[in-house]
C-alpha cells in the first residue's frame, strides 16, 4: 500500500488488476494487539510501472470510513 484515505489507497501489485473489479484489502494494526480492518474497494485505476509492477487506486465508497 503507498497512500490510505478514508476514501481510498494506493497500492503496488505484482498482478493487473480489472477495472471496476471488487477487491477486498486487510490492513493490520500492530498497536492493538493484532487487529485487522478489512474493508472492501473497488478498482478505479491500474496503470503498469514496469515489466512486472502495476499500480491501482482503489475507492472504497463514499460511506465508508476507517476506524482505527
Amino acid at each position: 500500500m503507498k497512500d490510505l484515505s478514508a476514501r481510498g489507497a494506493g497500492v503496488v501489485s505484482s498482478e493487473p488488476l480489472n477495472l471496476n473489479e471488487k477487491v477486498e484489502i486487510i490492513i493490520f494494526v500492530p498497536y492493538f494487539f493484532d487487529a485487522a480492518v478489512h474493508r472492501q474497494a473497488r478498482v478505479v485505476w491500474c496503470n503498469r510501472i514496469d515489466e512486472q509492477l502495476w499500480q491501482a487506486g482503489l475507492d472504497f465508497g463514499l460511506d465508508n470510513k476507517i476506524d482505527l
